[in-house]
């Protein structure tokens, strides 16, 4: 009798607590869609993520007490939006690192399967009262919105290794604020996520109310201190919200004497540490070699240079190629010349070759022992 007591006094507790955190979480969101001009994008984005986050907690708490029966069907449909999380932080994840992300419909497909679930559901409900208690009719929907959701958590890390972004920093870098608060992001969408497809199960599977309660609280625990953290971040003054600005003014206003000091000193770094010799290396890693914000030296790149990253590092690494296969003497083979010089695969080191010289690597070479 005393566990069942203290076990209704916790789940009250962390009730209250979930309570308390969905009005600040709305307010959030409102404060996105409304902020300002610079990356609208990424802040709809994001404030469509904290509305999603709400929306669950307001299904959760209907859903956690038998006096609020009359709403179950309603929270039930809210529950729905979970199916959100995995595209609405795919997105935001794109709109934070990629200065060339636009949302266009191509995107907004992505929210079609929620679409037609939804409309599903709602059918069904109107129609049959589904969430009056048949709730085995969801496990094939869960395996489904698991499957979607579980592949936007794959395709993030995938997006941003592509984007110069190390899957390392990504999971380890706390000195880079914006990989930070992505990272909260995408492990606390993990853990909502998860959390909820466990509760689902354990209702339809096993019927027990104690199961579903006790995980019904973990979710009201976590999403309160979840909220708290992102609260606390925006009482810092709303670090998150004006990085990508503060960035975008700070390209704005590079000079070109700037722009050359950059670019002098990236020449130099090249030229006395070489570090295109790695064939992992990134704009982002090359960016901290050189102490100056990966969009600044982009732009370096882009307009002294007037190519870009890739093609940048490239041409140290063909010129030391080239080098290698001048030397008569030098007896290396075509694969050892090319990850002697940084290339990462024998296909992409022909290819730039040519691209450059007119021939293959192993012509090139030849021609030079004729003449």
């Amino acid at each position: 009798m005393r566990y069942c007591l203290n076990w209704s006094a916790l789940v009250s507790l962390l009730f209250f607590l979930a309570l308390s955190t969905i009005i600040p979480m709305l307010a959030l969101s409102l404060r996105f869609f409304t902020s300002g001009r610079e990356q609208t994008q990424s802040n709809v984005l994001l404030g469509s993520l904290f509305f999603v986050v709400g929306i669950l907690t307001v299904s959760g708490i209907l859903l956690s007490r038998y006096e609020f029966w009359p709403y179950f069907p309603v929270a039930h449909l809210a529950n729905l939006s979970i199916m959100l999380l995995g595209p609405l932080l795919f997105l935001y994840s794109r709109s934070m690192t990629d200065k060339k992300f636009r949302f266009s419909i191509k995107y907004a497909l992505i929210f079609l399967p929620f679409i037609l679930v939804f409309l599903i559901f709602l059918y069904m409900t109107l129609k049959e009262d589904v969430f009056y208690g048949k709730h085995n009719n969801q496990i094939v929907y869960k395996v489904l919105e698991s499957f979607q959701n579980a592949i936007y958590y794959i395709l993030i890390p995938v997006f941003l290794k592509k984007s110069e972004i190390p899957l390392k920093s990504f999971f380890l870098d706390f000195r880079n604020f914006r990989l930070t608060w992505l990272r909260l992001l995408y492990f606390s969408s993990i853990i909502l996520w998860l959390n909820k497809l466990y509760t689902t199960l354990i209702f339809d599977l096993y019927n027990s109310a104690r199961l579903y309660l006790e995980s019904l609280s973990l979710y009201f625990l976590f999403s309160f201190i979840f909220c708290s953290i992102v609260i606390y971040i925006a009482m810092k003054g709303d670090v998150f919200l004006r990085l990508a600005e503060a960035d975008g003014k700070k390209r704005e206003t590079l000079s070109e004497t700037e722009k050359m000091i950059i670019y002098e000193n990236l020449s130099r770094i090249m030229i006395s540490e070489e570090p295109y010799l790695d064939p992992d290396l990134t704009l982002g890693e090359l960016s901290r070699v050189c102490k100056v914000p990966m969009r600044n030296l982009s732009r370096v790149i882009n307009d002294i240079h007037g190519c870009n990253f890739n093609d940048y590092v490239n041409e140290y690494r063909l010129k030391r190629a080239i080098c290698f296969l001048d030397d008569s003497s030098d007896d290396r083979t075509i694969t050892e010349v090319f990850l002697s010089s940084g290339f990462n695969s024998k296909s992409t080191f022909n290819t730039y070759f040519k691209k450059i010289m007119g021939m293959t690597p192993r012509e090139y070479r030849y021609s030079t022992v004729k003449l």
